[in-house]
């Protein structure tokens, strides 16, 4: 069906683009949508799939029923349930919120195992406090 799939709509009128690894039908004739991982970070959420799979669904009018991830390291298919959760007024909502917050200036940490790689660190309060940054000392 498709790989490295360029997808693009938009949630709540916030623009979303997004590459899917590989659409593609499984041994069960299933449509599924695989994301590989090369590295050594495996999502613990289907969020991601579940985007990937509401976007075939709008562009395509098909839905993708299964989600994985492609542990690459190990060649291991895990699978990631829960990507019909995640649904186009799923998705208005949060990327609504989300353009309401950026355009408020409010930038909240996700803090976890990925904050030792992340690109803005050095400038985040929950992370370092560097900077002199305090999010909240203006509310």
């Amino acid at each position: 069906y498709g790989v490295e799939l360029g997808l693009f709509s938009d949630f709540n009128g916030v623009p979303v683009r997004a590459y899917a690894d590989l659409i593609a039908y499984d041994q069960n004739g299933i449509l599924s949508v695989v994301d590989f991982k090369t590295g050594s970070y495996m999502p613990d959420s289907s969020m991601q799939l579940g985007l990937y799979a509401t976007l075939v669904e709008i562009l395509f009018g098909v839905r993708p029923q299964h989600g994985y991830y492609y542990d690459a390291r190990n060649a291991v298919m895990i699978p990631s349930p829960g990507i019909e959760r995640w649904t186009k007024p799923v998705f208005d909502e949060l990327f609504g919120k989300f353009a309401v917050a950026i355009s408020h200036d409010l930038f909240l940490p996700n803090i976890g195992m990925m904050c030792k790689s992340c690109g803005v660190k050095e400038f985040c309060y929950a992370y370092s406090g560097a900077v002199g940054i305090d999010p909240l000392g203006d509310l």
